[in-house]
């Protein structure tokens, strides 16, 4: 690269011909910058030369024109032009020039200061091409990124060329800020970012890596208690607790949020609600049946022929009981309890349970049916004597009933004249009762004179002699009836 200033001293073209002084700088210029742009954008050049209290400066400038950037620029100070005298102040003008080509290069010309006059300067830039000098192609590693939970601490980001140039990074989206190579995450997502490098005069641009990678929640621990419960009507929530503490979670119940009442098995499931935390946690809530306990209290004895009664029992559990009759002379109709007879009843009362409670343990309660009283009535107790046996008439109330009778106790009826005491007893299952008595069999009695019959002896053939009621020692004989 060249640079020419030349000073115009008379009149005619700003060129190197007639009319123009060529002024040389008091230093070398020096580059300031000299990169390349990838690709092939669209360049301008421009030359800026100010005439300052001590010199004229020119500085020369390549830019793309799409983004205006600056890709190469240097400049130099001529402090001895001709000016016709001293310089009294500065001033400046710059100008933008469309750049000559030809077969060396291309250039600038006419840049001046100034439009007529002696004072007037100008420069001309000469940019040469270099043969045979091709720009290289380039890649980029940009390694796969892991992913992170979402309070990770910030992290750079790491890339190379192999032309060894600088990488830069871009943050295409999600929850995430860049500052030059360091990334910091903000939030729960899917981060994108794209590592590129523009090339220079000897690489091409290099084809962009796009990298993306997860930030999670973090995980967290989650405790279920109170799986194992007892019904009692009211619903059983489960209760968690989470490392860290007191973070929100939803609980389902077989897949519902409402806590179960009845009794039965239930999939419980828990999950961390939370935007920096995740977890769940899985057990199963077991809900018991109820036990139960029946009150029956003691039942009170009774007598045959009372009427049916229902017995009075209770479950704390509300739900109905059955009764049934283990022994004894007793029927149930429904709850309705019959007496048959007379005797020791054993009834027992039970609670199966349902869905929700266990089978109450029975209870059982037993009771005596005592026995009706029944009446007997005694006739025929006096009677005379004919020599048979003299049996007493028996009724009773109810009527039907077998009784055992006993004569001074002996249960055949005696026939001979006297008095009998009578005991009757009730002999039936269902009834009781006695009754007492005196049976009387009286003496037929007549008198006979025989004194004519019986001159000296009397023979009574076949009379029975032995009896209570013979007497033979008189002279007539008596017999009391």
């Amino acid at each position: 690269m060249g640079n020419s200033l030349y000073e115009r001293t008379a009149t005619g073209l700003f060129s190197t011909g007639t009319g123009a002084t060529q002024r040389s700088p008091d230093a070398s210029p020096t580059p300031v910058s000299s990169t390349s742009p990838s690709g092939n954008p669209p360049l301008a050049f421009e030359v800026s030369i100010t005439r300052t209290a001590s010199g004229v400066v020119v500085t020369h400038f390549i830019k793309r024109t799409d983004t205006n950037a600056v890709l190469m620029n240097y400049s130099f100070t001529d402090t001895t032009p001709n000016n016709n005298g001293l310089l009294g102040s500065a001033q400046g003008t710059a100008n933008g020039y469309t750049p000559t080509f030809n077969t060396a290069g291309f250039a600038f010309s006419r840049g001046y200061i100034g439009t007529t006059g002696t004072q007037a300067q100008f420069s001309n830039l000469q940019i040469a091409f270099v043969p045979g000098i091709t720009a290289q192609p380039q890649t980029i590693d940009f390694p796969a990124i892991a992913d992170r939970a979402v309070n990770s601490s910030a992290f750079d980001l790491a890339a190379t060329a192999s032309s060894g140039l600088p990488v830069s990074f871009q943050l295409l989206s999600g929850p995430a800020t860049l500052s030059g190579t360091t990334l910091t995450l903000t939030g729960v997502g899917t981060v994108s970012l794209r590592a590129t490098q523009s090339g220079n005069l000897s690489y091409l641009a290099a084809p962009e890596v796009v990298r993306t990678f997860n930030v999670t929640k973090v995980p967290a621990t989650l405790a279920l208690d109170g799986l194992a419960r007892i019904y009692d009507g009211s619903s059983k929530a489960v209760t968690v607790s989470t490392t860290p503490s007191s973070l929100a979670t939803v609980i389902s119940y077989d897949g519902s949020s409402t806590a179960p009442t009845n009794a039965g098995s239930y999939a419980v499931t828990a999950t961390i609600n939370d935007p920096t935390y995740q977890g769940t946690v899985s057990g199963t809530l077991v809900i018991s049946k109820a036990s139960q306990t029946i009150a029956f209290d003691a039942l009170p004895n009774r007598t045959f022929g009372d009427a049916p009664f229902d017995p009075v029992a209770s479950s704390d559990s509300s739900l109905p009981l059955t009764f049934s009759v283990i022994s004894g002379p007793a029927t149930l109709s429904g709850n309705t309890l019959a007496l048959d007879g007379a005797g020791t009843v054993v009834i027992r009362a039970s609670q199966a349970g349902d869905s929700n409670r266990l089978a109450a343990t029975p209870v059982e309660r037993t009771f005596t049916i005592n026995k009706a009283t029944a009446s007997i009535a005694l006739d025929g107790l006096d009677v005379p004597y004919d020599g048979l046996p003299k049996p007493v008439i028996i009724s009773t109330q109810p009527s039907g009933l077998l009784v055992n009778v006993t004569y001074n106790g002996s249960a055949v009826p005696p026939h001979a004249p006297g008095s009998y005491p009578v005991s009757a007893v009730v002999d039936d299952p269902n009834h009781a009762g006695t009754a007492t008595a005196t049976l009387v069999i009286g003496n037929r009695g007549y008198t006979t004179d025989l004194t004519g019959w019986l001159a000296t002896t009397s023979t009574l053939t076949g009379a029975d002699t032995s009896g209570p009621l013979w007497n033979g020692a008189g002279a007539s004989a008596g017999l009391a009836g």
